[in-house]
């Protein structure tokens, strides 16, 4: 499969924000590794996300990002 390809294919996927690892979260629109982290960091320390709005809570997540991948997001 084409780099490219792959790369479409990767960002068509659900991810699952209880489960996603690093990489999965940072293939998300306006998501880098700082804001990963914080992503992952905030599940370790207050357990599951119990809805998809939930990521709101995280430092660095508004609106915005949260609006930009609704689509792919899951719990």
């Amino acid at each position: 499969m084409p780099e490219q390809a792959k790369a479409m294919d990767v960002a068509s996927q659900a991810v699952d924000i209880n489960q996603a690892s690093l990489d999965d979260l940072i293939s998300l629109k306006g998501v880098g590794k700082k804001r990963a982290q914080a992503i992952i960091s905030y599940r370790e320390t207050n357990g599951k996300f119990a809805s998809v709005d939930d990521l709101l809570k995280v430092k660095g997540i508004g609106a915005k990002v949260l609006a930009d991948n609704i689509q792919r997001l899951k719990i």
